[in-house]
């Protein structure tokens, strides 16, 4: 019977990142909507702590044993940071074109109109720390650029910290020691912060993220131990999908019940490891948004921004009933088909380029 253990990508949890990454889209678009209006996206920044855990259980899936020498731990890193910095240069360029053209049209047709480019959260200093990944620890109070990439500064600092102890301390029982004593440290420092939440971004994300990756290696260590005793039916698979998916809507993230997600996340993922494949969450569509969902999460903020502004200056926001919800699935479309131009042509290029290296160095 064809299981999905063992498998360095798992569909049902790709599938189940998408769908986060659509949730995170519609949690920050900011117009009221029915839509908007909805539980499950009021909590989707719940959606992040997802991301954190999954990351943690897919990376300690493929590389937990393979992290035993200096270069190993090289590569590992460079891996990572080939996997996430293009797409986020490539953002950062075009917002930077996006700022440049309302500077223009405002000098030029507009009078001054608008928001001033360049102001706010678009400073070249806020520019700088998000080009070094530096927005996650407190040196701005607010999120700068493109405010949803925040969450990868926190990762490759909890790539920094795994990929290292993996490799100067290698061994289960050591890796799981560690894991638990991150978890505990990041969520002393939350919890006596005067937001004690899983809602922290410019200032603690770092800790927000240690915390939920960390979670994702005691799962990954979990899944590891029971996977050749335990296999699940695929109905198995769906539910307690849906059971995540019931966590964000009934958890609001300023809330001490949100530390949960460190350990429903987890066993969600384990659950669907565990599971014959099948189910909604095996669904061509689902797995195609999971496919690009990085390009998704990493767009949207533009997307947003460029229709805000449009709406604007056109004057046509609330002028039909429903539009916000409009306005939204235009907003889900139009990311949707950004994201697989992405895909295809920044994230799949660089992928497979840092594969051929990986073969000519082997």
């Amino acid at each position: 019977m064809k299981t999905n253990q063992g498998r360095g990508t798992i569909t049902s949890l790709e599938s189940l990142r998408g769908i986060c990454a659509i949730l995170v889209l519609l949690f920050h678009i900011p117009w009221e909507s029915q839509i908007g209006n909805l539980g499950i996206v009021r909590h989707a920044s719940l959606a992040v702590d997802f991301f954190f855990v999954l990351s943690g259980f897919v990376l300690s899936l493929n590389y937990a044993d393979k992290l035993n020498t200096p270069s190993a731990l090289v590569t590992f890193m460079r891996r990572r940071f080939w996997r996430l910095y293009p797409l986020h240069l490539t953002v950062l360029f075009l917002f930077a074109l996006y700022e440049m053209a309302t500077f223009v049209l405002q000098e030029t047709i507009l009078g001054g109109y608008g928001t001033p480019a360049f102001s706010d959260s678009m400073t070249i200093y806020g520019l700088s720390l998000s080009l070094s990944m530096l927005t996650v620890y407190g040196l701005v109070d607010h999120l700068p650029w493109n405010q949803p990439s925040w969450s990868i500064a926190a990762e490759m600092f909890v790539y920094v910290v795994f990929s290292c102890f993996a490799t100067l301390m290698p061994g289960r029982c050591r890796l799981a020691a560690f894991s638990i004593v991150a978890i505990l440290t990041a969520y002393w420092v939350i919890s006596t912060n005067i937001s004690p939440f899983l809602s922290h971004t410019y200032d603690l994300g770092w800790a927000r993220a240690l915390g939920g990756f960390f979670a994702g290696v005691i799962g990954w260590l979990t899944f590891d131990k029971i996977r050749d005793h335990i296999t699940l039916p695929a109905t198995v698979c769906t539910a307690v999908g849906l059971v995540g998916f019931a966590f964000i809507w009934l958890v609001a993230p300023n809330s001490q019940l949100s530390f949960a997600a460190w350990i429903v996340f987890p066993a969600v993922i384990v659950a669907m490891s565990l599971s014959v494949p099948g189910g909604i969450f095996t669904a061509s569509p689902l797995v195609y948004l999971g496919r690009v969902s990085f390009s998704l999460y990493m767009l949207h903020a533009l997307i947003i921004a460029v229709i805000k502004n449009v709406l604007q200056l056109t004057e046509l926001h609330s002028t039909f009933p429903m539009s916000g919800d409009v306005y939204a699935l235009t907003v889900v479309a139009l990311t949707t088909f950004s994201a697989n131009i992405a895909y295809r042509m920044v994230e799949e290029p660089f992928r497979n380029g840092i594969s051929w290296l990986r073969d000519r160095t082997t």
